[in-house]
Order: structure tokens, then C-alpha cells, then sequence
């Protein structure tokens, strides 16, 4: 007798509708680090500001001695004692969670460059992304060893100065964005394309061979911004790409996003909307009365992001309440 076969049921997703509130205003940021809510910071120029959650404003990070107007802060993130800032021309900062500064990173240490393009602190080496001039289009990667007190390049000075990729070499131009998740390997995005580095096997790869406007690594997916207006999507530990189109042409093209299990927030001007992958469905989102997303923070109960603010020269945070999980409806 052959067992009895029962189809799975038919599932469709219900529509998450959210409602963002403005919760703070600050000059315009170029970078934002941090635990969202409870120790946000971000950087407008050569100044650093703290979010405080419970008064809804950004206050200023006094640096001493501060940082020259000329000298603006390119990168930001915390590790698990410190928070680790880039600059262009003061080279890599390390200041406490108060944002004392302890430690100035410099040529004495074996920076190559003083212009820090990304920072990304994991496996106790803070990882950066680095540019071999103010203008920013040659450059590569290396790692800081924070007892130690040196730096280790991964990018030969040849390679740096020629700009000429190998799909299976280290970055030949400026980094400006590491990501990872299990610390064995990690994805730089440059200018031009994006490499998969995994670190026992010392192996490069190239993961897409353009530049995405935003990468996002969650433990069984990636996810990036394709030129098209797709969002294109990885599942790991493969390396075919999927395109799950969300606009309508390459002038609506996200502008961040964030993965999150297997769905994705994503966000561009004056939207934020929440895809299942599996699906290739947007299951919800939100409009909100501001201009271009830069950050997404998703977090369950209650989320975050950030967006060009409604008035010029100006960066707004925003909160909105998230049910524990969307609501699935099954059909026979």
C-alpha cells in the first residue's frame, strides 16, 4: 500500500503596513555605526554625534584634540571594547564607547594610507578599506592587529598603484565597505566590483563583477542593488545570483538595504519596503514624508532607519512598530 501523499498548503503572505514617526534630527551624516537604537553614532564631516534615545536628538562627540574641518570621518564601527573610526587624511581612530580617544593608527603603525575608506572590526583585527589618495579610486585592503600594534596589507603596493583587478586577487581599488558575518570570510565592496576573500584558505574571488549602490550579508544569503532596479540575491554557500525585480527601471533603484533571515528590507527615496525572498514577493512597507534611505536597522518590536531629512543639509531618524513576525495565511 503506498503511503497517503499530502500536498503542502498554499501559502500568501499578508501586507505589512508601518507607520514611521520622526524620532530626531541631525546636520546631514555620511556615516552611521553602532546598536540601534541604544548606542547609535554618526559622523557629518569632522564631527561626530551620539544618539540619545530617550530625548529623541543627536549630541556632539567632543574629540581631543578635535579633528581639523579638512579632515572629515569616512567610516564608523564598534567593536567589542572600542569603536573604530576611518578619516581621510588622519588616518584610523580608536576611541572608547565614552568616545575618548585611546589610540591614533597611523604610517608609524603600517598604514600605507592615511585615507580610510571602511572599517570593519571581527576576529580581533580590525579590517579596513583603504584609498591611496584623496581622490580615492586606487587602493585595497588590511587589517590592524590591535595587541600587536601593527598593521598587515593584503593589497601589494604594485597592485594599489596599478588598479588592475585579478578575479582571483586581493582589491586592486579603494574599499569602501567590508562585510561579513562568520568572521572566516568576508565580501569588500570597491568601486568596480565585489570579492569574496575567505581567510584560512587565503582565496579571492570575484562575487559580482560590478559595484553595487548596497551589499547586505545575512548567514544564508546576500543581497545588492543591481543597476536594473532588481534586487539581486545569493543564497549560500552558492554563487548564482537571482534577480527579484522591485521597480520599475534603473532610475528606482534602492538605495540601501538590509538582509534580514530570508527577507530584505529595502529603501531609496521617501520608501521602505520588506521582501520574502522565497516568495519574490514585497510583503509590506512604508512611505514617509523625507528623501533618499541611507541606513535600514531592522529589529524586532520596533525598527529604525535613517533618510536624508525633509529640510536641505539635514539626516532624520525614524521609528516604526514591527509585529514579532508577518502574519502567514494558508489555503488549502
Amino acid at each position: 500500500r503506498m503511503a497517503d501523499f499530502h500536498p503542502p498548503p498554499l501559502q500568501t503572505l499578508s501586507w505589512g503596513q508601518y507607520s514611521p514617526s520622526l524620532a530626531g534630527v541631525a546636520p546631514r551624516l555620511m556615516v552611521v555605526g553602532g546598536v540601534v537604537p541604544f548606542d547609535l553614532w554618526g559622523a557629518s564631516g569632522s564631527t561626530l554625534y551620539h544618539y540619545v534615545m530617550g530625548s529623541n536628538r543627536f549630541e556632539t562627540i567632543e574629540l581631543n584634540p578635535p579633528l581639523p574641518a579638512s579632515t572629515p570621518i569616512t567610516a564608523l564601527s564598534f567593536g567589542a571594547r572600542s569603536v573604530w573610526v576611518g578619516t581621510a587624511g588622519g588616518g584610523l581612530l580608536q576611541l572608547s564607547r565614552e568616545g575618548v580617544l585611546q589610540k591614533r593608527v597611523g604610517t608609524n603603525e603600517g598604514l600605507p594610507s592615511l585615507f580610510i575608506r571602511s572599517v570593519a572590526p571581527f576576529s580581533g583585527r580590525v579590517w579596513f578599506g583603504f584609498a591611496q589618495d584623496a581622490q580615492g579610486t586606487q587602493g585595497g585592503l588590511g587589517h590592524y592587529d590591535p595587541d600587536g600594534g601593527q598593521c598587515t596589507i593584503l593589497t601589494p603596493a604594485t597592485l594599489a598603484l596599478s588598479g588592475q583587478e585579478l578575479p582571483d586577487g586581493p582589491p586592486a581599488h579603494a574599499v569602501r565597505a567590508i562585510k561579513t558575518v562568520t568572521g572566516t570570510s568576508c565580501w569588500v565592496i570597491t568601486d568596480v566590483n565585489v570579492k569574496r576573500y575567505d581567510i584560512e584558505e587565503n582565496r579571492w574571488s570575484l562575487a559580482l563583477p560590478f559595484s553595487p549602490r548596497s551589499f547586505s550579508v545575512a548567514e544564508t544569503l546576500l543581497a545588492a542593488t543591481s543597476p536594473t532596479g532588481a534586487v539581486l540575491v545569493c543564497q549560500l554557500p552558492g554563487t548564482a545570483w537571482k534577480a527579484i525585480p522591485v521597480a520599475n527601471g534603473p532610475d528606482q533603484q534602492s538605495g540601501v538595504l538590509r538582509a534580514e533571515g530570508k527577507r530584505i528590507w529595502f529603501g531609496r527615496a521617501g520608501r521602505v519596503r520588506h521582501l520574502d525572498v522565497a516568495a519574490e514577493t514585497v510583503i509590506g512597507g512604508m512611505n514617509f514624508d523625507g528623501g533618499e534611505v541611507r541606513w535600514l536597522f531592522p529589529r524586532e518590536g520596533l525598527s529604525y532607519f535613517i533618510a536624508d531629512g525633509p529640510t536641505n543639509g539635514t539626516s532624520a531618524i525614524y521609528r516604526f512598530h514591527r509585529p514579532p513576525k508577518i502574519i502567514l495565511h494558508a489555503r488549502e
